[in-house]
């Protein structure tokens, strides 16, 4: 017998102690259901840390929108705009500050609030959002790539979509570095900002007309700060489509992204040392053996 997925889960989560809940339906051995449109688990925090957060969501109504607020900033927004029903994954990487904080869920339609017929006709509850993940647990070094994807309908596997929350990188054990990027822009004349610890350290425009954005900066962080790459703002034309971009696309969807990664130069620096040292190793060892030669001929 396979154990329920519990909802939420702290277990893995280190140091965090869950305080209280609403909105939340009992606990089902899938998960939980969502009641009305919005639910908070309340957690207090004996330190500030950063904590992964894992979640899966089912929508059951066509034009239902998500957001997921961590201490009432938004970090996830999704609306499913082409699909009767929907479920998806996500993940996303918490700020976690000593004391008190929230993770809130917020949605725009549920089962009894008359806006649209009931989903669950049978049920008398005000249903909403199936909540079939949301799980807490430390950073892992295999927590590579992105947090904060969003689904996309159009982009494939070659690039990852994301929303208005952006594109979140956590640097693990890394100091001075190179971040490298690709970016497809949606629409044309999109702007992006780079944040570091939520500090902005570089812009990114391009040419108006460009439809990828690709190119390096150098960046100085502490092992466990976090790079975000947000939209920043569209100069002009913002109606205005790029060539091949598909109307079906969700308007959720702000960006895609190639690339985002960062690069560490300690180890170069690391081996430029050692080149430096074996030349001076050298150099000490021929000085003594021409040291000895030149006394043997003295003598």
């Amino acid at each position: 017998m396979t154990s329920p997925i519990l909802v939420p889960d702290l277990n893995q989560a280190t140091s965090l102690y869950l305080q209280g809940l609403s909105g939340w339906r009992k606990q089902e051995d899938w998960g939980r259901w969502m009641l009305g449109h919005r639910s908070d688990l309340i957690f207090s925090s004996t330190q500030k840390q950063l904590v992964v957060l894992e979640t899966k969501l089912y929508l059951p109504y066509k034009g239902q929108k998500v957001e997921i607020l961590m201490n009432d900033r938004r970090l996830f927004s999704f609306t499913n705009e082409h699909h009767k029903t929907m479920e998806f994954p996500t993940r996303l990487l918490l700020n976690i500050q000593p004391g008190r904080n929230s993770v809130s869920i917020l949605t725009n339609v549920s089962n009894r609030d008359g806006r649209q017929p009931p989903f669950a006709a049978s049920d008398p509850a005000d249903l909403s959002i199936a909540i079939k993940g949301l799980k807490f647990r430390p950073p892992q070094a295999s927590d590579q790539g992105w947090f904060g994807a969003v689904p996309s309908e159009y982009i494939g596997n070659t690039y990852t979509a994301f929303g208005s929350a952006g594109a979140t990188l956590l640097l693990q054990g890394k100091s001075s570095g190179i971040l490298k990027y690709s970016l497809l822009r949606k629409e044309t004349n999109q702007a992006f900002q780079i944040l570091l610890n939520e500090k902005e350290v570089a812009s990114l425009t391009g040419h108006p007309s460009t439809q990828i954005l690709r190119g390096e900066t150098p960046l100085t962080g502490d092992p466990g700060s976090w790079l975000q790459l947000t939209f920043k703002s569209t100069v002009a034309s913002i109606q205005t489509p790029l060539q091949g971009y598909r109307p079906t696309e969700s308007s959720s969807v702000l960006f895609y992204a190639e690339r985002f990664k960062y690069i560490s130069t300690p180890a170069a620096w690391q081996d430029a040392g050692a080149l430096v040292l074996a030349v001076l190793g050298v150099g000490l060892m021929l000085a003594v053996l021409g040291f000895l030669f030149f006394r043997r001929r003295a003598t």
